[in-house]
């Protein structure tokens, strides 16, 4: 970035200007945000999936990434701020509410490795929703590695002898 005063090549995190010591131009959320989805759009396209960005109509709400694929998870990705990012996977299940599902809940949030996972009620029927938070800046190493430790936990609740498919599928 160029320092609006007198036109230095500033490196991007820069608060001052250090040639002039002019203040730097604040970035806008919506800058930072529009990077961060690009630089995930081009990763998650790059693994097979299809990308659709909603972009917030005002402020205080949310920009939205929707990342679709054939055979895996569908995931829905939340900028929260310019270092953190929510990534949220929902099973839509045909299943009424039973206690057994918040048991099956709680013991599985004990051995999940950075997913967290809850039930919501939608009309009376189970969803089973998959959270995880992503904070800093993207690093494609970093971000492919959460991406993994996510399908594993994912792969964990599945697989589990605690009676999922019972639970949860229909």
């Amino acid at each position: 970035m160029n320092c609006l005063s007198c036109d230095f090549k500033m490196p991007e995190d820069s608060k001052f200007c250090p040639k002039c010591g002019e203040k730097a131009a604040p970035i806008k959320v919506s800058q930072v945000e529009s990077s961060i989805f690009d630089d995930i759009k081009n990763h998650l396209e790059f693994l097979g999936y299809t990308i659709e960005i909603e972009k917030a109509k005002k402020d205080g709400e949310k920009s939205l990434l929707i990342a679709m694929h054939e055979r895996k998870h569908n995931i829905l990705f939340f900028n929260l701020n310019q270092n953190m990012l929510m990534m949220r996977i929902s099973l839509k299940t045909k299943k009424k509410w039973n206690n057994k599902m918040v048991d099956f809940t709680n013991s599985s949030n004990k051995v999940l490795i950075c997913t967290k996972v809850f039930c919501e009620l939608e009309d009376g029927l189970v969803n089973l929703e998959f959270e995880s938070i992503y904070t800093g800046a993207y690093i494609k190493e970093i971000f492919g590695n959460w991406l993994d430790l996510i399908e594993k936990d994912i792969d964990v609740l599945f697989r589990s002898g605690e009676g999922f498919d019972e639970l949860f599928i229909d």
